[in-house]
């Protein structure tokens, strides 16, 4: 399964083959959620639906190393948490709002960058190389905020925010630690093809301190 057909779903901007294709438009670039490197895992997930919305819960398989195709199927060691709340709300009439909060933590053999900075600025490594500070059990978590709004019957909104802690490196998704995005699209009844969509997002990303040192001082990452 891709843990990303379940958790940050958006109506709007979750799929780059007929929305948008910016990675950090399709889903929250701060979720850091757990797949190999083509983006599929193992896992368990379990969804309750009522009048308010949804809860939904994964237990997912990391990869071995940072975007390795292969997968750490002891769950003791290494694995990724998944956890989204979905509430469902009218603010406008007949326009339901759909608001998705979610927490991910992921455990894994992780690199650190401080650790790594330390090691560089000590004489000890030539250039910083987090791979050689991985040690299993790290964490590395994060938080994610998920709007959608029908405006009219033609006009769609949505925004997201993520952030995650940005201390352990990034390991399955994209190098974003933060990141804001708000975007929408236009169905095409106006000109008589009601399939079509035109649709525009902006988004800014970011990487936290550790990483963005880490990043100036020579390092480099899984891209």
């Amino acid at each position: 399964m891709s843990t990303a057909d379940f958790f940050d779903v958006n109506a709007v901007g979750s799929d780059s083959h007929l929305q948008f294709m910016n990675w950090t438009v399709n889903n929250n670039g701060a979720f850091d959620y757990a797949a190999d490197t083509r983006g599929y895992t193992y896992g368990l997930l379990a969804e309750y639906y009522d009048r308010f919305g949804a809860f939904r819960l994964g237990e997912m398989l990391m990869p071995t190393v940072a975007n390795g195709i292969d997968l750490d199927w002891n769950i003791t060691r290494a694995s990724g948490e998944n956890f989204e709340l979905e509430l469902h709300r009218t603010i406008i009439p007949d326009r339901e709002s759909v608001l998705r909060l979610l927490a991910f933590v992921n455990h894994a053999d992780m690199g650190n960058y401080r650790e790594t900075i330390n090691g560089y600025l000590s004489g000890h490594d030539p250039v910083p190389d987090v791979v050689k500070y991985r040690k299993q059990g790290r964490v590395k978590y994060g938080f994610g905020i998920n709007l959608e709004q029908p405006i009219t019957g033609q006009v769609r909104a949505f925004a997201r925010l993520g952030w995650n802690e940005g201390a352990n490196e990034s390991f399955a998704y994209t190098e974003v630690d933060r990141t804001v995005q708000i975007g929408g699209d236009l169905r095409g009844q106006a000109w008589r093809r009601p399939n079509d969509k035109i649709g525009a997002a902006f988004v800014t990303n970011g990487i936290s301190g550790d990483h963005r040192r880490y990043c100036n001082s020579g390092g480099s990452d899984f891209f």
